[in-house]
């Protein structure tokens, strides 16, 4: 639990710190394994460490900056803006039939 409490907190500050990760996951889940491998100080061969568990996995990363941009409106991105216009569009659309 004390894992995934640290990885909500480092998601946090790289969506406050780095705002072009708000809308791409993939960058993100690179993002936080760079850092873990720099801090860890693991081999450069990604696929042993996340294999081994040495690395957080990426369905962790996601689901933790999910819940992150719930609590906090200001890090969503542009996509979280761009589809909530979308889905009003697709309403009134479908209110009128």
């Amino acid at each position: 639990m004390k894992k995934l409490i640290n990885l909500t907190q480092e998601v946090k500050t790289l969506l406050t710190t780095r705002p072009a990760l708000r809308d791409n996951n993939r960058k993100l889940c690179v993002a936080i394994w760079k850092k873990e491998m720099r801090v860890k100080q693991l081999s450069e061969d990604f696929a042993y460490e996340y294999q081994r568990g040495a690395l957080s996995c990426a369905d962790n990363i996601t689901r933790c900056a999910r819940r992150v941009k719930e609590e906090n409106a200001e890090l969503r991105g542009y996509n979280h803006t761009s589809n909530k216009i979308k889905e009003q569009v697709a309403k009134k659309m479908f209110r009128k039939k």
